[in-house]
């Protein structure tokens, strides 16, 4: 049988972690890190512990795992079975359902945002994040995922504040970003001075502040917008790094880029395509690369773009060749967490 095994210096911790912990019970376990050969942490009900492993883990990994006391008295991980999607879904929003929280698409997204962070299913936080997406209407997703990694970060997932961090990051309206800069300059020392000893600079944000605090949890989220003018086309996007604070290292970044649709000589709208990259690391290297396109690229192209991607990685960072997938799953209506299904999940977690 293939199991993973606690370390026994960890067992009061994990006892006292959750009450749920026990003989038969399911638990979600993101692997952190792999200290040496057949040994790793993991975020385990909310906590980091160490365990041994006879099955190869790999940073980034997740899976549910059943609790079970060995005949010696260890208590071992059994990785179960992985349950077809529908089947989590299910489960998922029979707990929203439970904590009287309305069990609609971003509801379920935001338990697998908190799973990727690898902290604790706060059903508070997921109850308020819910309530405040409902006043953007048409950006539901992203203020959803947005006040709830505020929340978990310990900065007021207000209205407000939501906002805010929304007009920074939305090139789509000149008039959000007029709006912007006008309600920053007037009002964030304020909030910052509330929320931190050291304020930043006058001149800076809510997202500057968002990025220089960390959350509890492993895993950090950096968001950095930018601009830039190629051949004569203007183009604005945001680059989301997923960071990790134990390791010190980058484990995905997230790239959109969106051109404006005016052809800034002529005056003239034009059709133009957006571009959406994820790229997946593992020490320092580019493990994978997922992008799509809006509108789609044609089928027949597609070959060739994977191809062409995959070569310029290797030759820019990589040593080894680099899996490119055009896939839709780069695209996302949120803006943490990309459109993928969650193949887990734990309450405990």
């Amino acid at each position: 049988m293939n199991y993973i095994s606690i370390q026994t210096q960890n067992l009061a911790l994990v006892n006292n972690v959750q009450s749920e912990v026990h003989e038969g019970s399911s638990v979600f376990v993101r692997v952190i890190a792999e200290n040496s050969p057949q040994n790793y942490t993991v975020s385990l009900a909310g906590s980091r512990i160490s365990v041994k492993s006879d099955i190869p883990l790999k940073q980034g990994d997740s899976f549910t795992a059943i609790i079970k006391t060995s005949r010696d008295g260890k208590i071992l991980l059994i990785p179960a079975e992985q349950n077809a999607p529908l089947q989590q879904f299910s489960r998922i929003e029979s707990f929203l359902a439970a904590q009287g929280i309305s069990p609609d698409d971003s509801a379920v997204k935001l338990v697998a945002l908190l799973q990727n962070l690898g902290v604790k299913i706060d059903p508070k936080i997921i109850s308020k994040a819910s309530v405040i997406s409902k006043k953007f209407p048409g950006k539901e997703r992203k203020a959803a995922e947005i006040a709830a990694v505020l929340e978990e970060k310990g900065i007021p997932a207000t209205e407000e504040n939501v906002k805010r961090f929304l007009m920074e990051l939305d090139f789509n309206s000149e008039d959000n970003q007029k709006e912007s800069e006008s309600s920053y300059s007037q009002s964030d020392g304020s909030i910052i001075d509330k929320l931190y000893s050291s304020p930043l600079p006058q001149n800076e944000g809510l997202l500057a502040f968002f990025n220089h605090k960390k959350n509890d949890g492993p895993v950090q989220w950096l968001v950095l917008p930018y601009e830039y003018n190629l051949n004569e086309k203007n183009a604005r996007g945001n680059i989301r790094i997923q960071y990790n604070n134990i390791l010190k290292t980058t484990e995905k970044i997230c790239v959109d880029v969106k051109f404006n649709s005016e052809n800034s000589s002529q005056n003239k709208k034009k059709d133009v395509t957006n571009y959406y990259f994820v790229v997946y690391y593992k020490l320092s290297k580019v493990r994978e690369m997922r992008f799509c396109t809006l509108p789609p690229l044609l089928t027949s192209r597609i070959p060739f773009e994977e191809k062409r991607l995959g070569e310029l990685l290797r030759s820019g960072m990589n040593d080894d060749s680099v899996s490119v997938i055009y896939s839709t799953s780069a695209f996302t209506e949120g803006f943490f967490l990309n459109d993928e299904i969650p193949l887990s999940f734990e309450e405990s977690v």
